[in-house]
């Protein structure tokens, strides 16, 4: 619940702008994904804050922070959902979802 309220509030301050269709049932099934993704990692570092308390989370989170994400960027992010996402709802429902004028376009040159 507090993932999709994050989402809600950087839409509504527009800190970002997610591809992504505003209806119900997409958002029950984005609340689910959450949950799933997440389970591991909830796990994990129950573990290591079980063996080795708060000072084996630091290292987890410092370890973490220096990695950072995996090396995607934004416009192909958004191209990845809109692909996978956001066209089979659009061919399912017959109307266009969470585009705005200035959504990037990413081309595949091959």
């Amino acid at each position: 619940m507090i993932a999709l309220g994050i989402i809600a509030l950087g839409e509504a301050v527009p800190w970002w702008h997610m591809v992504i269709a505003w209806e119900p049932y997409f958002l029950a099934l984005l609340l689910f994904d959450f949950a799933i993704s997440a389970a591991p990692v909830y796990l994990v570092t129950w573990r290591i804050a079980r063996r080795f308390g708060w000072r084996g989370l630091v290292v987890v989170v410092v370890f973490a922070a220096a990695i950072g994400p995996p090396p995607i960027r934004t416009a192909e992010r958004s191209a990845i959902a809109r692909r996978r996402v956001v066209r089979p709802l659009e061919s399912r429902f017959g109307q266009r979802f969470g585009v705005r004028d200035n959504d990037a376009v990413v081309r595949n040159p091959g």
